[in-house]
């Protein structure tokens, strides 16, 4: 996973990051994760290839590292679903 790995090493606690704005599989069923779609959310914590973020809406779900869209409006790739994480 090089592409998740560079990502990884150019984000830090503080970056905003804007999530993907289409549904990613792994999102909760039910959709209760889909308010998030789109939003740009600040980094609190980092662990392995998820995010946690500041947004206290946020708090029972973590993110997937393939799930950014772009660090401080810089893209990084156009879908959530492209890299896989294994």
């Amino acid at each position: 996973m090089k592409l998740n790995k560079e990502i990884l090493d150019n984000i830090k606690i503080g970056d905003a990051v804007t999530l993907t704005s289409e549904r990613p599989s792994a999102w909760n069923d039910e959709g209760s994760m889909d308010e998030f779609l789109g939003s740009t959310q600040t980094i609190r914590d980092i662990s392995q290839t998820l995010l946690y973020f500041t947004n206290t809406m946020t708090d029972r779900w973590s993110f997937r590292i393939n799930q950014i869209v772009s660090v401080n409006s810089i893209s990084i790739y156009e879908t959530a679903d492209m890299f896989p994480i294994y």
